[in-house]
This record gives structure tokens, sequence and C-alpha cells, in this order.
């Protein structure tokens, strides 16, 4: 299968250098389960810009191949999904969804693990703040990446469900529904 990767790495390289003045607000999800290789917060994989954008609400700032939602300071966090067609006229689609902790200090590089996106947690409780010692009880098939912070949950075909850890808790979760190079 071929993937057309040029949008997803451009909406990545914007979100990084996007203006912090211009993303207004976290997600307003109704949801605050995380499926893992499924959903976040309301977000599936393979849903439409349009699904995906309902799901969180206004306030994120969506370019043609992505949304990001944060708030300015990035102190509480980040929500973002991509989108992207997986071959060439297909429907483009949610590729992509991570939310992950704010940062209290750069200088410390402390996580804010008591940001709002810590309310998204699996059925086993598991979120933004979770201790590494509950992710591995929750999760006991989870793979540590080599030289990494990061455990992945696999999924169907490359997809995956990652936590990154730091502190020794849980900063950040993210899944993919295809490999993004």
């Amino acid at each position: 299968m071929r993937f057309h990767l040029t949008p997803v790495l451009g909406a990545v390289a914007a979100l990084a250098l996007a203006p912090a003045a211009a993303l207004a607000a976290l997600p307003t999800a109704h949801s605050t389960l995380i499926v893992p290789n499924k959903s976040l917060a309301g977000v599936k994989l393979g849903s439409s810009l349009a699904a995906a954008s309902s799901a969180w609400g206004k306030g994120g700032t969506c370019g043609l191949a992505s949304c990001s939602y944060t708030t300015t300071g990035d102190r509480n966090g980040t929500a973002a999904f991509l989108i992207a067609a997986t071959t060439v006229g297909d429907p483009e689609r949610v590729v992509s969804v991570a939310v992950e902790a704010g940062v209290l200090s750069a200088s410390t590089g402390k996580h804010n693990f008591n940001t709002p996106l810590a309310r998204y947690k699996t059925a086993s409780g598991i979120g933004i703040g979770s201790t590494l010692a509950q992710l591995r009880h929750a999760y006991p098939h989870l793979v540590k990446e080599i030289g990494a912070p990061f455990y992945t949950l696999k999924g169907p075909g490359e997809g995956f469900t990652g936590f990154s850890v730091s502190e020794g808790r849980v900063q950040g979760v993210k899944m993919q529904s295809v490999h993004l190079g």
C-alpha cells in the first residue's frame, strides 16, 4: 500500500512553526475516552476532517492536512490530528491523533501533568499523568522502543498507540493508523 504523505509532513512542519497567538484553545470534546488503536476523545482514526473537527469543537487551528488545539504559551499541552489520503485519489482521513502535556518550565523541562487534557483516559484509566507502573500494569504487552521513553501497543497493519513517558509518568498519547515515515 502506498501512502500520500506530503500533506502530512507539511502539516507537521506547519504545526511546529505556527505562532502561539494563532493557537487558541484546547478541544472541547464530549468524549473523554481513549480507545487504543481506534479513537482519542472522540476523534476516530479513519474519520473525515469534518467529523474530527466536530468531535473536538471550535478553537483549533486547522489547515489542509491537520488541526492543532493548544493555548497560548503551551503550558496546558497540545492536541492534534493529521489527515491524509492513504492512496492517491482516495478521500483524506484521520491517520494520526495525539495529546501531550504542556511544559511548565523550559529551563527544567518539567511537564504539566494537571493539564485539562489529563481527563482523556483509556477504559483502564491510563492517560496523561498516569505512572509508568500503572501503564505497564494496564497493558502488560507494551513494547518499549529502543533508546526512547516510548511504549507502544501494536494495532492493525502498521498502526499503533504510543505512550511517551517523562518524569516516570505518561506525558503524551499518540495513535496512528499508518506508518508516517
